[in-house]
């Protein structure tokens, strides 16, 4: 397999200040791949959400596998702050597909944390069913964070009815307090319109 034409790297994703971010881990191949690893670095100021017993919240995507299949996939904090997310198969059954999601990561947000950080994954490792590894290019995603919710016209940290009337109000050209303009632009085209 050509090294060059394998990638593993997180969709760019935007979210709101305080709020949790569902990220894509996505691979591309052009071999059977039976396994992958990867140190995931988040950026100051956001931390990978745990459930009820501690565990990491960074699940197998069943979009190109399950977890019969690959039956052993886990991650783990390591010493310079990054968490190593490692996938493989024990029977040697292949990842289906050459592209697509493998995995997700809930990344909780910051209340403070407004503008754009640095999505990184190092030491990224592909294996196909003889035990060869593949060693890829470093990656790295853009996390945009804004800090007002879209819709939320009011800015009261809910959407609801309260904020269609100080859009409509907007519209009709009448001054309004609290109005947050970028969040009334629900469809992000840079007009406030019906």
């Amino acid at each position: 397999p050509d090294p060059d034409a394998n990638s593993m790297y997180i969709n760019d994703v935007t979210t709101f200040c305080g709020k949790t971010a569902t990220l894509s881990l996505q691979m591309k191949n052009n071999f059977e791949v039976v396994g992958f690893q990867c140190d995931f670095y988040a950026p100051a100021g956001t931390s990978v959400a745990v459930d009820e017993y501690g565990y990491n919240m960074i699940e197998l995507s069943t979009e190109r596998t399950n977890p019969k299949n690959t039956n052993f996939f886990d991650s783990a904090l390591q010493s310079d702050g990054s968490i190593r997310i490692l996938a493989s198969s024990t029977k040697n059954i292949a990842i289906s597909g050459t592209s697509g999601e493998v995995a997700t990561i809930l990344l909780n947000v910051g209340a403070d944390l407004e503008g754009e950080y640095p999505l990184i994954l190092r030491n990224i490792v592909l294996s196909d069913a003889n035990g060869n590894a593949y060693i890829l290019p470093d990656t790295q995603a853009v996390l945009t964070v804004k800090s007002y919710i879209l819709g939320d016209a009011n800015g009261d940290g809910n959407i609801n009815v309260g904020d269609y009337s100080m859009i409509a109000s907007y519209i009709l050209g009448r001054t309004l307090d609290n109005f947050v303009k970028e969040a009334a632009d629900t469809n992000e085209d840079g007009i406030i319109n019906v």
